[in-house]
């Protein structure tokens, strides 16, 4: 069922007031060009909580077309933002969350300086707001459970209401789809996702919901899963689920594994003698980032009979939060029975039949290289496939892990689970860390900066120590646990803090980075062969900007940006680079590896994004996300200060633009997965100069 034409007729003429597209300079042409058009496809209605795509087309103009998606209009309640690259002609989209009428907006541009917009509207989960359940969330096969669905709102106005069940993924029997509770059998051991439609009248106006709801279809009460490992650790893991102890915990691991969530995840802790976890990073172009697609958060299902005791597996907790468990999970590797009933307590709802010689090899990896989270292995063991067991292997009763008591444990080292986004622990009484902050993140040579710590879990009678590399910097008291520090060199200087027992070993350490330049407005050099030749000077502007300078010249600094190229050309916009290289054998470009996290926004620092002025990329609507790409605005493109998103400026070509402009006037195509590549590369590299 479409939403009537009226009410998008009425979205879009709401919005137009305040849209604005890119502005197109007047172009000359020896023949006529047609109109460009374009075309954001039909509306669509999609369930809550679901990915689905968008597909735009462009006609008229000259190609090749350009495209750009946003996010127009949402419901007051819902903060969706595009995460997907919205640069493309199809856009992944979702999922969303909140109930309403979403209003997308895509930008068509082309060679000849033309531009189009179109709109189109996507309802999600209708514009009845329902909660739709099943008393069970996990059954066995020909076992059935009562499904519910209710609408969350008055419905005394409501008329002709009917209900519409139907089977969408896995295989289950309804016994009566059009009654707002029907039982339903589940006939396959997967998740089975069912869908309810309501639909009625108010006040003439047709109406409308759906959602889904999932339960997962089990063989027996002690189905397995085959965890391969390949990476600095190759071998078999297989676990043993325990039905009948934490049914919804289990229900909830196998969507994961049936989606395919956990294959290419890595195991991203190790505590000797303690726990390996995982279940929630992977790598993506070489970036360690947290999986997308993690669902919301389960009740408690602890203190179930089993304990946490070697081979079990348990669900990992956000800070002290019992009913915190989501994707992320641990082998205990001893006995911690002290997990059992603790603060908070965790469920157990697996052991390892087999493979537990893997998950040893995996506990003595080194752990802690720089730039990592600290009980993150060097290397990564990749969970590369992660599958239910067709054949299991004969085990016996779980009775290793039965509820021992835990009376005389001490935890004071070993309650670290967490399922917190940033970097999954919680080390409120772990090991000790050590947190460095710096009073500015770049600074002239000569002058100074301040250097603090914060130590969580300091044992008594520790030592300090600071160090600096990759530069040059007078440290006044390195052995003081906050001191000053002169910079000394045009550089990144690296500053290292080392947190010492009594027995001068190191127990802790921090790090961080102060950028010397030598003065207020210092500059950098791109240099360009290939496609297009020449300099490009670029006068940093590190007082509006100073963190996103910072940012910028430790990239230069590490020598990330040689070999990349200019990847995207929008005549009369923008160029930009500093994300892509070119792949040796096949010339086409990929994304560059060695990305550092995203930094916070400087917009709206009094400086504007006219002609010639240099800022940072973001990704979708996220203000907050900008890494290592930059781009030069080959026009005014002062729309771009405001947003949403702003963008940062934060440096301006001094010389060199007449380069800059013949870049922009570069012919683009489809290269990989990118729509306005140069079509010939244009290669750079990038270095500061003395002043």
């Amino acid at each position: 069922m479409k939403p009537t034409a009226h009410i998008r007729t009425r979205f879009i003429l709401a919005l137009m007031g305040a849209l604005v597209t890119i502005a197109a300079c007047d172009l000359s042409f020896s023949e006529p060009v047609e109109k460009l058009d374009a075309d954001a496809g039909p509306d669509q209605i999609v369930p809550l909580d679901e990915r689905f795509r968008l597909v735009a087309t462009a006609t008229g103009g000259k190609s090749p077309y350009n495209f750009r998606w946003s996010v127009e209009d949402q419901p007051g309640e819902s903060t969706f933002e595009l995460t997907d690259v919205n640069t493309s002609a199809l856009l992944e989209v979702g999922p969303i969350s909140v109930n309403g009428r979403y209003l997308f907006r895509v930008l068509a541009s082309d060679r000849s300086g033309q531009s189009n917009a179109s709109f189109l509207q996507v309802l999600v989960g209708g514009d009845l707001e329902i909660t739709a359940t099943a008393t069970d969330s996990l059954r066995l096969i020909g076992e059935s459970t009562q499904l519910d669905a209710v609408i969350d709102a008055d419905t005394s106005g409501l008329t002709e209401l009917t209900y519409a069940w139907t089977v969408i993924d896995g295989e289950a029997e309804i016994d009566d789809p059009t009654i707002p509770n029907p039982q339903v059998s589940i006939m396959s051991a997967e998740t089975v996702r069912l869908r309810v439609s309501i639909t009625g009248r108010e006040n003439g106006i047709e109406r409308f919901g759906l959602k889904d709801v999932f339960v997962v279809g089990v063989e027996d009460t002690t189905p397995q899963v085959i965890i391969e490992n390949t990476g600095a650790v190759e071998g078999t893991i297989i676990v043993e689920l325990l039905i009948e102890a934490a049914p919804n915990t289990c229900a909830n691991f196998l969507r994961y594994v049936d989606s395919g969530y956990f294959s290419g995840i890595i195991w991203h802790r190790i505590v000797p003698d303690f726990v390996i976890q995982g279940g929630n990073f992977d790598r993506f172009n070489g970036t360690l980032r947290p999986k997308p697609g993690k669902r919301g958060e389960i009740e408690s299902e602890a203190l179930n009979g089993f304990s946490n005791l070697r081979t079990s597996i348990s669900m990992a907790l956000r800070g002290t939060e019992a009913d915190s468990g989501s994707n992320q999970f641990f082998i205990n590797l001893g006995d911690n029975s002290v997990l059992d009933d603790g603060s908070p307590p965790f469920t157990v709802f697996a052991r390892v039949v087999q493979g537990m010689d893997i998950a040893d090899q995996i506990e003595v990896l080194p752990t802690g290289a720089p730039g990592t989270m600290n009980e993150q292995p060097n290397e990564d063991v990749v969970m590369s496939l992660v599958t239910r067991a067709e054949t299991k292997v004969p085990t016996s009763p779980p009775d290793d892990i039965r509820l021992v008591d835990s009376n005389g444990m001490d935890d004071a080292s070993s309650n670290g689970m967490d399922d917190a986004d940033s970097n999954g622990m919680d080390d409120s009484d772990g090991p000790p860390t050590a947190t460095i902050v710096s009073s500015v993140p770049i600074q002239i040579v000569g002058d100074s900066v301040e250097l603090s710590v914060t130590i969580e879990n300091e044992p008594e009678g520790s030592q300090f120590s600071w160090t600096s590399s990759n530069g040059m910097a007078t440290i006044a008291n390195p052995s003081s646990r906050d001191t000053k520090a002169t910079i000394d060199t045009n550089d990144s200087v690296i500053f290292k803090f080392e947190l010492l027992n009594q027995d001068r070993e190191v127990i802790a350490t921090g790090r961080k980075v102060v950028v010397g330049i030598p003065s207020a407005l210092p500059r950098v050099v791109i240099e360009n062969e290939g496609g297009v030749n020449g300099n490009i000077t670029l006068e940093l502007l590190t007082e509006a900007a100073p963190n996103t300078c910072a940012n910028f010249l430790q990239y230069v600094d590490a020598g990330f940006y040689d070999g990349l190229v200019w990847h995207r050309v929008v005549d009369n916009f923008v160029i930009q680079m500093g994300g892509y290289g070119l792949d040796p054998d096949s010339g086409v470009p990929f994304r560059a590896e060695g990305i550092r996290d995203p930094i916070m926004s400087e917009a709206n620092n009094g400086e504007s994004n006219v002609r010639g002025t240099a800022a940072f990329a973001l990704v979708g609507q996220n203000q907050n996300s900008a890494t290592s790409e930059i781009f030069i605005n080959l026009v005014d493109n002062s729309r771009l200060d405001t947003g949403p998103p702003p963008f940062t400026v934060f440096a301006r070509v001094v010389e060199g633009l007449d380069i800059v402009d013949d870049i922009g006037t570069t012919e683009t195509g489809l290269r990989g997965t990118l729509n306005d590549a140069p079509v010939d590369d244009i290669i750079i590299q990038v270095r500061r100069t003395n002043r």
